[in-house]
């Protein structure tokens, strides 16, 4: 019988790796259409999606190769270079808080816009959308320097050593501002946003494109807490559990468990980026001639194909080459990698996925 330890590194090479090419793919899709379409770059709702979709193109990298790495070869990228081991830490948590940022705020636009009141409708506008993104991007900059800090390779592991900023890192940003904050954001305000929308002089005074980008908005919240949840219920397992001792296939199966549901996120985003598509063409169809559009459409189908190929391409073939040579010259030089990514979840993996988006 196959060991799970074996069952993980199978799971990350034959499952794991098409859901993160499909979140990276979908995270530049939007990016490409956010930023193409001249209708979406004077929207504060759009243009908070861009930068989340931004943010999550850095993290699908900095995390899905490294994982893809440790698991699927049995090379620890990390323990290669202390400076990685710290810059990979730091980008992945900081690109995690930008997107949910953002993604939340991009839910209270639409509610701002879809509000009867006018006062509240007037607050959805573009300046104010570039400086609420400066400041989010500066706040998770300065916010996540810790990891700068506190992160650093100790016994084969790179993980954080800090016992104060790992506690303030699992009830402060894990549970607050990863979990709690965005799920209840965008539960209260796209109920509001959904029931602003079924005011019928609402409805008659919004546009289609309006109407259009707030079915998204929907169909991002449902998706968001499917993602959210999952991870949310492991990690308080794992935290009430961390003091019982487990057998080593105990430990594997919840390492195995970890990946999956950090691969929900992945899947979660590229369907995200897959409605994002099919409503913004509805949209412009439905406002435009189709005959003036329909050759931006296939433009714009045909460059996120092409980018989205030959940015995987140079991504993957390169690492294989790599952990291939690494793995036959060097298999010796680090005895206990293998053990440290199969037995157990190692305290890099805080953050790896959207769970989001």
């Amino acid at each position: 019988m196959a060991s799970w330890s074996y069952i993980t590194q199978m799971y990350t090479l034959y499952a794991f790796i098409p859901f993160c090419s499909i979140g990276l793919f979908g995270s530049l899709m939007n990016t490409i259409i956010l930023s193409t379409s001249r209708m979406y770059r004077t929207q504060p709702c759009t243009f908070f999606l861009l930068i989340a979709a931004i943010a999550q193109s850095v993290q699908y990298l900095t995390a899905g190769i490294s994982r893809i790495s440790a698991i699927g070869f049995h090379t620890d990228l990390t323990l290669l270079s202390p400076v990685w081991c710290k810059i990979r830490q730091y980008l992945i948590d900081t690109c995690y808080g930008v997107a949910f940022t953002c993604e939340c705020l991009a839910t209270i636009d639409r509610f701002l816009l879809t509000s009867r009141a006018a006062n509240l409708r007037q607050m959805s506008k573009i300046k104010s959308a570039y400086c609420i993104s400066a400041g989010v991007v500066i706040f998770w900059t300065l916010t996540c320097v810790p990891d700068l800090i506190f992160t650093y390779i100790s016994s084969n592991v790179c993980g954080n050593y800090n016992n104060i900023w790992g506690t303030y890192y699992s009830y402060v940003n894990y549970w607050f501002f990863y979990t709690i904050a965005p799920l209840v954001i965008v539960i209260v305000f796209g109920t509001l946003a959904y029931r602003n929308m079924h005011t019928v002089a609402n409805t008659r005074r919004l546009q289609g494109a309006d109407r259009q980008l707030t079915y998204m908005i929907f169909g991002q919240i449902i998706l968001i807490i499917i993602s959210v949840l999952p991870g949310a219920i492991f990690h308080a397992y794992s935290s009430a559990s961390i003091s019982v001792s487990k057998t080593a296939e105990q430990a594997n199966i919840e390492y195995f468990i970890f990946n999956v549901l950090n691969s929900l996120g992945n899947i979660t985003y590229g369907t995200i980026s897959n409605h994002t598509k099919h409503e913004e063409l509805v949209t412009i169809r439905s406002n435009t001639p189709p005959i003036r559009y329909r050759k931006k459409d296939i433009i714009y189908i045909l460059i996120t194909l092409i980018t989205g190929v030959f940015l995987i391409l140079g991504i993957a073939i390169p690492l294989f080459l790599f952990t291939i040579k690494k793995i036959r010259s060097s298999t010796t030089l680090l005895p206990s990698v293998t053990t440290t990514t199969t037995t157990s979840i190692p305290s890099t993996t805080k953050i790896e996925s959207i769970n989001t988006t």
